[in-house]
């Protein structure tokens, strides 16, 4: 984490007036952001299911799922949800099968358990007052508590709009960029706000992303 950012970093608020940032402590939070992350990037869920991250925190999992370990924090305007996060620590293993594919060198990269900095949303009116920034930051400082070798994450990118800004801002290093990577992937982000296509249209989504690294120990620096 570069200086900007771990200064701004210390507390477990948030900067923006009125604005306070909680870990998620119910059912009805985890299906909140269930529906957010749904809306944004398609995560599945329904009435008696919830994302694989989400599932771990209430211990909604088979014996054999790999162990991680889930951290969910919603930023909210007196009582009135405006921001979303989730952070996930994995195994090496489990981080080996769920990055994409591509021109680097996965062994390599990833040397040990890894963090994602799994999903992240603001609500558009409360947009550009550091939300995202103060969100992004939380999750960071609860994963360097875990202790990984290495946080990854994912930018998403369309038409010059991006969240590569909170990476770039946090010391992160572009690992690769992936211009179709939400057409690509085994799940069905539709619909999809950016791109304009409903659940009924027969187009995917279009939007591209970046992968994202930090190495562990640069966390604190």
């Amino acid at each position: 984490m570069n200086a900007e950012c771990a200064q701004d970093s210390r507390g477990v608020g948030c900067s923006v007036p009125g604005v306070e940032l909680r870990e998620v402590d119910s059912r009805d939070d985890l299906f909140e952001i269930a529906r957010v992350w749904h809306h944004w990037f398609g995560a599945r869920y329904g009435p008696d299911r919830l994302p694989r991250e989400l599932a771990h925190i209430v211990g909604w999992v088979d014996e054999d799922d790999a162990p991680i370990d889930v951290y969910a924090v919603i930023a909210e305007h007196e009582t009135v949800s405006v921001g979303w996060g989730i952070a996930v620590h994995a195994t090496r293993q489990e981080t080996l099968e769920d990055l994409p594919e591509g021109s680097f060198d996965a062994e390599e990269l990833v040397p040990g358990s890894a963090g994602w900095m799994q999903f992240s949303a603001v609500d558009r009116a409360w947009r550009s007052q550091g939300i995202g920034r103060a969100l992004f930051e939380n999750r960071l400082r609860w994963l360097a508590d875990q202790d990984p070798s290495i946080v990854l994450g994912l930018s998403w990118e369309r038409d010059g709009r991006t969240s590569r800004p909170l990476f770039e801002g946090c010391g992160f290093h572009p690992i690769e960029y992936f211009p179709d990577y939400y057409a690509n992937v085994d799940w069905d982000r539709s619909p999809c706000p950016e791109c304009g296509i409903t659940v009924s249209d027969d187009e995917v989504c279009e939007c591209g992303a970046t992968l994202w690294a930090l190495d562990g120990s640069d966390i604190d620096a």
